[in-house]
């Protein structure tokens, strides 16, 4: 299967760059496999009860959100895991 499109978003962009680099860089290589296979992962977990975010994935203390539509991969938020899951974003 061909890869997944990343289609990240303004607060996406906006909370990534508040992360700390090293965060970051492991960011950037766990989205390189999120682009293989978006569904399936140690890291990777399907969220209920959400109207954003319907999956996410783990990364050390941070929690990625994002939802998967045909080949697109929608990057909603990337957050500490203290805030990712109040429901105001």
């Amino acid at each position: 299967m061909a890869d997944y499109k990343l289609v990240p978003s303004k607060s996406f962009l906006k909370d990534l760059a508040k992360l700390p680099d090293s965060i970051r860089s492991k960011a950037a290589k766990e989205l390189h496999g999120l682009k293989k296979d978006p569904y399936s992962g140690r890291n990777v977990k399907k969220l209920t009860n959400f109207d954003i975010g319907m999956y996410r994935l783990r990364i050390g203390d941070f929690r990625l959100r994002y939802d998967v539509e045909g080949s697109d991969i929608y990057l909603r938020i990337i957050k500490h895991r203290k805030d990712v899951y109040r429901k105001k974003l």
